[in-house]
């Protein structure tokens, strides 16, 4: 009987023990971390700067730069789509050549766009759209040809074509609208601004051949 008695204390000692000592505290849960607020159903708005590249210009695809600003209006329908408005105009003109000078008067754009947020403070983003277009020419060089001049210091007409604008007029863009698309990346700056870089094409002529791409840079502030 004392043997058994012995083997039952010995049995129950460790676990009298270990009842007796003090219970460690659970270590308080954390709070359950803010979901990150969603785009869908904010809107937005925006001013960029802009360069436009002037392509194909006249019989030699000639080339040339005019600088613009632009107002952005636009709406988030979910985290990946949204809608966008833009409204905006040359600040300065340029000449592609001494005799020709070329201005933008204002253009307007409608786009939709795909939205893919690949980090905590950027998104990449393509918008495709239609733009319109208000744009004129200027000089005497338009709707000319100018070839090489002779030993006498006159203009040859079988001389090699130095210039050839025949194709543009003082509308300078025989189709005031056309399919337009950009690429772009936002940087969140602080809060609800962000820094944004793109480049596409805002337009080009069915019929000279004229096209007019951007690059643009700017801020964007969601509310």
């Amino acid at each position: 009987m004392r043997r058994l008695l012995l083997i039952i204390t010995c049995l129950l000692c460790p676990v009298i023990a270990t009842a007796q000592q003090p219970q460690q505290p659970m270590p308080p849960q954390q709070p359950g971390l803010p979901e990150p607020e969603g785009l869908g159903d904010r809107w937005y708005l925006g001013v960029i700067a802009s360069n436009h590249e002037h392509r194909s210009l006249g019989r030699f695809n000639d080339r040339t730069d005019t600088q613009a600003a632009s107002l952005i209006f636009g709406r988030f329908l979910n985290d990946h789509f949204l809608v966008e408005l833009r409204a905006g105009g040359d600040f300065r003109k340029n000449k592609p050549d001494p005799n020709l000078e070329i201005h933008v008067e204002g253009y307007i754009s409608a786009y939709v766009g795909l939205y893919y947020p690949w980090s905590t403070f950027s998104a990449l983003y393509a918008q495709f759209g239609v733009s319109g277009v208000e744009a004129s020419a200027f000089g005497p060089a338009l709707d000319t040809v100018v070839r090489e001049k002779d030993e006498d210091g006159n203009e040859d007409p079988r001389g090699t074509i130095l210039v050839d604008y025949t194709a543009l007029d003082e509308d300078y863009l025989s189709t005031r609208f056309s399919p337009s698309f950009l690429l772009g990346v936002d940087l969140q700056l602080s809060g609800d601004t962000y820094l944004t870089a793109e480049y596409g094409r805002l337009h080009r002529d069915s019929l000279s051949g004229v096209q007019i791409w951007q690059s643009n840079i700017g801020l964007r502030w969601l509310f």
